[in-house]
């Protein structure tokens, strides 16, 4: 019942996401900035912009329309008209991320994504994610692989590709995780986002394993709205999920505010491998792994990395 209806609802949210990934691409280089969000010292997750709120209400209003008996819960609750139209509990939530990546968006730059996930308590059932500015539109359903499609194939209804990630990319992407490069760094390129973001050129990002451009995400604190729907999509293509321990990421009713404690996808098995041996010290240091955000980066930078 529940993986029909999962089906059901991402075929019609599919052109509404599409759609709010147009208009953000659409009004990106013009969009009027609101003020940082507050209860956060995360540079990423304090951006707000217009296109964040006016995508989560379009994405909101589309779907009481359709399926109000889904529950709802969308990273700008705290400026929504309609959240209590919604049902507190039901069998099914749609997470939704109007704009995952908006310091990337703010900054005019072309990594940012519209996300929505379908949950229950025990897992992720589905998960879509369109990237505007390279017209791709991932869809996964739980056991059903995953799609590619251009936003006109969406719209139209005509056509797809199966992502595949056997490729042979040479970047690990990571938040707060030095440990990572260096025991990779000399295998691979290693992208701190927090430490190695830069407002004229950004960096790679969550989308980044979808894209082909990398062969790992790993770091601590992801939420399920982003990097719980990213890792869905990912495993759901044949890459490997887990946590630093190799232990299946936690259920969503075990998550605290929604977030993951951490998080390793890896494209494959042999990529997975040699990213928990980096891991080993992680693992073993307790002082690193409960780190307050900035922390290692601090570290790394007072060190001259």
């Amino acid at each position: 019942m529940k993986a029909k209806l999962t089906g059901e609802v991402l075929d019609y949210l599919a052109p509404f996401l599409v759609r709010a990934g147009r208009y953000a691409y659409e009004v990106q280089a013009r969009v009027e900035h609101k003020p940082p969000k507050q209860g956060t010292s995360d540079p990423f997750s304090e951006a707000l912009t217009d296109a964040d709120l006016s995508i989560q209400a379009f994405i909101e209003v589309a779907l009481l329309a359709r399926f109000p008996e889904i529950s709802f819960f969308g990273e700008e609750c705290a400026h929504s008209l309609n959240m209590k139209y919604f049902p507190a509990e039901a069998d099914l939530r749609v997470y939704l991320d109007p704009v995952d990546g908006t310091r990337f968006f703010r900054d005019n730059l072309p990594r940012f994504n519209v996300i929505a996930t379908i949950a229950d308590q025990d897992r992720v059932w589905g998960a879509a994610c369109f990237v505007p500015r390279a017209d791709k539109f991932f869809r996964a359903e739980r056991g059903k692989g995953v799609t590619i499609q251009s936003s006109a194939q969406v719209l139209s209804g005509n056509g797809f590709e199966r992502l595949d990630l056997s490729g042979n990319a040479e970047w690990i992407v990571t938040w707060e995780m030095p440990v990572v490069k260096q025991h990779l760094g000399k295998d691979f390129g290693v992208t701190d986002v927090n430490c190695d973001y830069t407002p004229e050129t950004g960096c790679l990002c969550l989308n980044s394993i979808l894209l082909g451009e990398c062969s790992a995400l790993i770091g601590r604190s992801g939420s399920i709205i982003d990097c719980g729907a990213i890792a869905f999509i990912a495993g759901e293509a044949g890459a490997v999920v887990s946590d630093f321990r190799g232990n299946d990421l936690p259920p969503p009713s075990q998550l605290v505010g929604l977030r993951y404690p951490e998080f390793v996808v890896c494209k494959d098995q042999e990529v997975w491998r040699r990213v928990q041996d980096a891991l080993k010290d992680e693992v073993n240091s307790e002082s690193v792994a409960v780190s307050p955000y900035g922390q290692v980066c601090k570290r790394r930078q007072t060190a001259g990395g």
